[in-house]
């Protein structure tokens, strides 16, 4: 892209970023609890349908609950830049061959 749309998609992609770090903030403390509460849960009533229902389960809960937020904050993140980044050669595509190309 041109000089301009360079600057403005910066300007875009660090708007963006400023918004994820404020989001993952707040929802860093509700996964937190939600994470408190699983191991709590599971460690004083463990399940007991599938196997022994040892003590060990509220922290394996836990941990996939932990592990499973914090891969979708990466995706989250991942996709952010990636379509941010997409934005100024989608314009340029538009701005130089029409529409219908972009």
């Amino acid at each position: 892209g041109t000089d301009e749309m360079n600057k403005l998609s910066d300007k875009i992609q660090s708007g963006a970023k400023a918004f994820l770090v404020t989001e993952y903030k707040y929802l860093s403390i509700f996964v937190l609890l939600v994470f408190a509460v699983l191991v709590i849960l599971y460690s004083v009533d463990p399940p007991t349908g599938a196997g022994n229902g040892d003590r060990v389960d509220g922290i394996r809960a836990g941990a996939c609950f932990l592990a499973g937020a914090m891969l979708s904050a990466g995706a989250g993140w991942a996709g952010m830049i990636v379509a941010t980044d997409a934005n100024v050669r989608t314009t340029q595509a538009a701005d130089k061959q029409g529409l219908a190309v972009a």
